[in-house]
């Protein structure tokens, strides 16, 4: 369980480093569920992208399946 909230450490601040926000308030936008906040981070380029993934039920199925994706939500669940 601990190697677990390590993976989901590591992932949560490369992931703030890349959208330029604490990895602790990505912990929180995405327990609420609060994209528009992790969104208002992203240059409009990688927001559409975003937005693109979510609407597209295939792309996020893939996205979902990932072995990273599955750590992520795994370690949000335990929260």
């Amino acid at each position: 369980m601990n190697r677990n909230n390590n993976n989901l450490d590591n992932l949560a601040q490369q992931a703030g480093r890349q959208l330029n926000i604490s990895p602790e308030q990505l912990k929180k936008s995405a327990q609420s569920g609060d994209m528009k906040s992790i969104l208002n981070t992203m240059t409009d380029a990688q927001a559409a992208q975003v937005q693109n993934i979510l609407n597209d039920k295939n792309a996020l199925n893939q996205l979902l399946s990932s072995p990273q994706a599955k750590a992520l939500l795994k370690g949000l669940q335990k929260k």
